[in-house]
């Protein structure tokens, strides 16, 4: 493009390509210019510091640099050679620090730095050899300053920066707009002397300068507050290890990694990352309380995992935050872990067996202790056995827990009569299930998905009954005692309840927590699947109830035997855990004040399922604001 003095902008020459053998060549071009952009007045001597290199594949002769100055932006016969230097023959792979001193003209046009000007050397490719000089030739000191101009109209999506106004009056300074103009004349979109500068070319050691660009974002606006700049311009390309979003730190993408011009269909992405826990971040906005602008990037993050949710943009206390022309893109919600089961119960403990009678001794056998403690689901003991010589019948067994009924105990008699059995216990119930999840909140700034509950444990069975002592031998001289009954044996116990599953994280574009008047313009924010809840455990079995003791059966031909105890109820199951909620799945997502949106789509994905309920995550292009 034309440009009129006092400002003049400089452009990349583009030559024929070379012949068919181009690739054993060697090949000149300018890898570098220091400074890049410079500001002088007419008739000033500058030095442009001009680094040749030899990317080809053979070795180079020695060449001659020159600046020219152009008005078409091709290199041809008409332009005006402003100065010229000897660049030394290169080996291939090699570099040049060739400087070059030149006089500021007055008039305006396009001002190239060229390689092997003289097409001394035949390389691989000519198109490569020239690289713009951004020179800005100022008005002599008493000159008025002119006011700014109104900012020209907007350039198509593909164009390079928009023309100097009309009237040769450029602004001071340049924001970065969505019609990429270059208020400021000084060759891209943006005001290039006061911008740091990211590439994926660049390296965090260098300055931030167009031609010394950052490789971080994190970089730039680590150079940005160091320096008090507020505009970071970052290149096309990929960047790793997400982004933090600083106030008053305004970012732009969409430039060409070379020439610094911007276009639409230059993508400038961050690529977010997995935290300890499973939430994933593609980037974070914290107490932007002054304006601040992110203009054409692509901001992703990773699928989350364990339960964790994917954010695309978490926007906390961001009430100034400015989103332009924006993607979002956050992963997918993670699966919900299952509910651990339920541990089954303990087997009940057996009742013990009753004591011997005796045939002549006149003394009762004793009954056999009840199994388990004196709590819970213990066996009855077994009844005393009867004594003869006092025409006493053998003594009932003792019931249980829960109330089961002993056996009788025997009659007295000659012989004794036996005692009976004791009944058995009852089985234990089953827990009740857990609740199932659903939904979430917001917990400690975060989404937090709904965990489904632990089941109930089962109860355990009852203690079975004891048995009942023998009848005793009514004979004058020889009476006999009978046989003791034997304990009921104690209850199984219950299986543990089935912990819950735990709930799905999110997928949500952007998460606004008090950011009221935050705005989002011309941007695509879309949501991918919440994750699926957890399913919850499975109970623990009940166990066996304790067997029964036997009772004793002693002397039989004289007194009764004893009864055996009742068997111990089995214990009852544990109740399954509840599910846990599916993940929503949230294009946008606030609380506590009103996001503006205009001109944008935004998009949501499937919520997940819930974990072995119906209690799927919500999907919501809006939710909360």
């Amino acid at each position: 493009m034309k440009v009129t003095s006092p400002t003049f902008a400089l452009a990349l020459l583009a030559l024929l390509p070379s012949a068919a053998d181009a690739a054993t060549r060697p090949d000149l071009r300018v890898a570098a210019l220091s400074p890049a952009a410079v500001t002088a007045a007419p008739g000033t001597t500058v030095t442009v510091k001009t680094t040749v290199r030899n990317g080809g594949r053979a070795k180079a002769g020695r060449s001659t640099v020159r600046l020219v100055l152009s008005k078409d932006a091709r290199r041809d016969r008409r332009d005006t050679v402003l100065a010229r230097a000897t660049a030394r023959a290169l080996a291939r792979g090699k570099s040049v620090a060739v400087r070059v001193k030149v006089k500021v003209p007055a008039s305006g046009g396009m001002v190239l730095a060229c390689a092997d000007d003289l097409r001394a050397v035949r390389e691989a490719k000519e198109a490569n050899n020239c690289r713009v000089v951004r020179l800005t030739v100022t008005a002599p000191a008493s000159a008025p300053t002119p006011a700014p101009a109104p900012a020209p109209a907007p350039a198509p999506s593909d164009a390079l920066p928009a023309p100097v106004p009309a009237n040769g009056k450029c602004a001071a300074v340049d924001v970065p707009d969505l019609g990429y103009a270059d208020s400021d004349c000084d060759g891209i979109d943006g005001t290039a002397a006061t911008s740091i500068f990211v590439s994926p070319n660049g390296s965090d050691t260098n300055p931030g300068t167009m031609a010394a660009p950052l490789r971080t974002i994190a970089g730039g606006e680590s150079v940005a507050k160091a320096k008090g700049r507020t505009a970071v311009l970052i290149a096309a390309g990929s960047y790793a290890y997400g982004m933090v979003i600083y106030d008053g730190i305004n970012l732009y993408g969409g430039y060409d990694p070379v020439t610094w011009q911007r276009r639409a269909d230059l993508v400038s992405a961050s690529e977010g990352i997995n935290q300890a826990g499973g939430n994933a971040v593609g980037a974070r906005a914290e107490n932007i309380l002054t304006p601040t602008t992110v203009q054409q990037l692509t901001i992703k993050s990773p699928n989350a995992f364990n339960g964790g949710t994917a954010y695309g943009l978490q926007a906390i206390e961001a009430s100034r935050l400015r989103l332009e022309r924006v993607t979002i893109l956050p992963g997918k919600g993670g699966a919900g872990a299952s509910g651990a089961n339920g541990a089954a119960g303990a087997p009940g403990q057996p009742g013990q067996p009753g004591k011997a009678g005796s045939c002549d001794g006149n003394a009762g056998g004793a009954g056999g202790a009840g199994g388990g403690p004196a709590w819970g689901a213990f066996g009855g003991a077994g009844g005393s056995g009867g004594i003869g010589s006092l025409n006493l019948s053998g003594k009932s067994g003792l019931p249980g827990s829960r109330g089961v009924v002993g056996g009788d105990g025997g009659a007295t008699a000659d012989p004794g009569k036996a005692g009976s059995p004791g009944i058995g216990g009852l089985i234990g119930d089953t827990g009740g299930n857990g609740t199932d999840g659903a939904g979430g909140a917001i917990v400690d700034g975060l989404w937090r998905p709904a965990d489904g509950t632990q089941a109930g444990d089962g109860t355990s069975g009852s203690g079975g009954a004891g048995g009942g002592g023998g009848g005793g031998q009514p004979v004058w001289g020889y009476s006999g005692g009978g046989n003791g009954g034997g304990g009921g044996g104690e209850g199984g116990h219950g299986g543990e309840g089935g912990r819950g599953g735990k709930g799905g994280g999110g997928s949500i574009g952007i998460f606004a927590v008090g950011s009221h008047g935050l705005e989002v313009v011309q941007s695509t924010i879309t949501a991918a699947a919440g994750g699926n809840g957890g399913i919850g455990g499975n109970g623990g079995m009940g166990a066996a109830g304790g067997a029964g003791g036997p009772g004793a059966t002693a002397c039989l031909e004289e007194v009764g035997a004893g009864g055996a105890g009742g068997t111990g109820g089995w214990g009852g199951k544990g109740g399954r855990g509840g599910g846990g909620a599916g993940g929503p799945s949230y294009a946008l997502f606030g609380t506590g004040g009103k996001v503006n949106v205009t001109a944008s789509t935004l998009s949501a994905g499937p919520g997940g399922y819930g974990g072995g309920s119906a209690n799927g995550g919500a999907s919501a292009s809006r939710a909360g604001v």
